[in-house]
């Protein structure tokens, strides 16, 4: 058995699921943005390496399966609710438990 972080682990986990599936994508804040730390707790560092990042230049956006969020964990929560209703398997990377309460309208 591997030891590793719970930071790694979750990682680990979300990358294996996206080489599984498709339709798996991870959206969050500080979601592994260059220079950035892969959200609070770094679970998404290196993730947009081999899944690609979703990024705005100049109107033209790429496409990719990890996608940076403005601090807006109404939309994260909306978005991951409307994707999942359309079939896609979103990952919300929130940075603390306590924004949950901001999404109680979309979960609930």
């Amino acid at each position: 058995m591997a030891m590793m972080s719970i930071a790694d682990a979750l990682k680990s986990a979300i990358a294996e699921e996206m080489r599984r599936d498709p339709a798996v994508y991870v959206m969050g804040e500080d979601e592994d943005i260059p220079g950035g730390m892969g959200g609070a707790f770094t679970v998404t560092k290196g993730i947009g390496d081999e899944f690609g990042r979703m990024e705005n230049r100049g109107g033209v956006v790429s496409e990719g399966r990890c996608i940076n969020t403005p601090i807006s964990e109404i939309m994260i929560a909306g978005v991951c609710v409307g994707s999942a209703m359309y079939g896609m398997r979103p990952v919300a990377d929130l940075q603390y438990c306590d924004f949950l309460f901001c999404m109680m309208d979309q979960l609930v």
